[in-house]
């Protein structure tokens, strides 16, 4: 799961083939709790780029985030684009 913080999003989503995927998000409200889980679990990479999140590499597992606390919002993406 790739995280990054957008400010004005148009997007498009699409499926071009395989399993339909899920998008994840997490409220503004948690972006503290958000970033104190990812601190602590890549403690080392924020070391070496204390920008971390304000790249867009940035991957950890949503089961570690709610493991954690951070409220953790799941949307099914099911268009399909030909």
């Amino acid at each position: 799961m790739v995280w990054s913080v957008m400010e004005r999003v148009m997007e498009l989503l699409c499926v071009y083939r395989g399993e339909p995927k899920t998008w994840y998000g997490v409220p503004g409200s948690a972006a503290g709790l958000f970033e104190e889980c990812m601190q602590k679990a890549a403690g080392d990479l924020f070391e070496q780029a204390p920008d971390l999140l304000h790249q867009l590499t940035t991957i950890i597992n949503p089961n570690i985030l709610m493991a954690y606390g951070v409220p953790v919002l799941a949307e099914p993406c099911t268009r399909i684009c030909r």
